[in-house]
């Protein structure tokens, strides 16, 4: 955790975290999520926007069930690589140029 996460409690901070029951997201993280899905529909199209919300949605599963095993566990990391993965994937896959 962070010297900044330590200092500040989390009704310190209105609108920067969202909380339904135990589960509190930062909006940052709710903004790389929408950031990828974005650039994939923009970018590659349809097919890659879904392949990118598989990844994301896959990833955050993943990140449920390790937080099942840890107090806090970062959010971004398996959703963020599974949805470039799955972006860049289906865009290969379809024919588009990546790079």
């Amino acid at each position: 955790m962070g010297a900044f996460a330590k200092a500040v409690e989390a009704g310190d901070l209105p609108g920067a975290m969202y909380t339904y029951g135990e589960l509190t997201i930062g909006m940052g993280d709710l903004v790389f999520y929408s950031l990828v899905a974005t650039t994939a529909m923009v970018f590659y199209g349809p097919i890659s926007f879904v392949g990118a919300a598989l990844g994301i949605v896959a990833g955050s599963y993943l990140g449920f069930r390790a937080l099942s095993r840890f107090e806090m566990f970062p959010g971004l990391p398996f959703s963020l690589l599974l949805g470039v993965a799955g972006m860049l994937l289906t865009a290969i896959a379809t024919g588009i140029p990546v790079f």
